[in-house]
């Protein structure tokens, strides 16, 4: 980004983690501040509240997930981002805390860009930026390699979402401006549900053999090594396939 020296007017270059910088036509050491006037902007809307649960059911059978999903709450949410750009790369970071992975891991999409103003609509829940500038420039610290423009906020509308999938309840995003899906948690697919009969069974054949090595012990007074064996390897088999259907 560019700045003037106030003693000289001189046009400066300088990198978005330059604190304290010397004028090189007047010799002047200069503080830099930044983010006192941050450019704020949104992606405009294109999503309609009734296609929400079309654009659901689509990605999940684009995943193969074929049962019927059933919205429990609906959410309108603006959630804030610090954008940082250069000449050959945008990156951005979340401008306000979350625990969620999909708002952690977003990147940019196409978009129509206007300037951000809070919404009229009282629904809409407008998350407001608790990260500061300098936190989250450490966390962008050496992913530019030329010099980087002044930074600003891009509030990006999100959809969030509550649904009932099988006999479990989940949680997803989608983008108020190209309907993209993200998933917090995605349900499990065919192959975990096939696991369940596996897993009753494994765990039958652990309670089999953990009684069995109970009463053996019980009445010889001896530990049978066959029996531990077993017992060791039907509990690892039914933790493997509880952990696969949980996820």
């Amino acid at each position: 980004m560019q700045i003037d020296c106030p003693g000289c007017g001189g046009h400066l270059d300088i990198l978005l983690t330059d604190r304290f910088v010397t004028c090189e036509y007047c010799d002047n050491t200069l503080h830099v501040e930044l983010g006192t006037d941050l450019i704020k902007t949104t992606f405009q809307s294109n999503v309609s509240l009734e296609r929400i649960p079309g654009l659901l059911t689509r990605e999940l059978r684009n995943r193969d997930l074929r049962d019927e999903a059933k919205i429990l709450k609906t959410e309108i949410i603006i959630f804030p981002f610090w954008k940082f750009e250069s000449p050959d790369r945008t990156v951005l970071k979340p401008a306000a805390s979350t625990l969620q992975r999909v708002l952690r891991d977003y990147t940019l999409e196409d978009g129509t860009l206007a300037f951000f103003t809070p919404p009229d609509n009282e629904t809409a829940i407008v998350v407001e930026p608790d990260v500061y500038l300098d936190t989250a420039l450490s966390s962008v610290e050496g992913e530019f390699t030329r010099k980087a423009i002044r930074p600003s906020q891009l509030y990006v509308p999100f959809y969030r979402i509550r649904y009932l999938y099988g006999q479990h309840t989940y949680m997803g995003f989608i983008t108020g401006h190209t309907g993209r899906v993200l998933f917090e948690t995605l349900p499990p697919g065919p192959a975990a549900d096939s696991n369940v009969p596996l897993a009753v069974t494994s765990f039958m054949i652990f309670l089999g053999y953990a009684l069995l090595s109970f009463a053996t012990v019980f009445f010889t007074g001896r530990f049978s090594l066959s029996f531990l064996l077993c017992l060791g390897l039907s509990f690892l088999l039914f933790k493997f396939l509880t952990k696969q259907i949980i996820q």
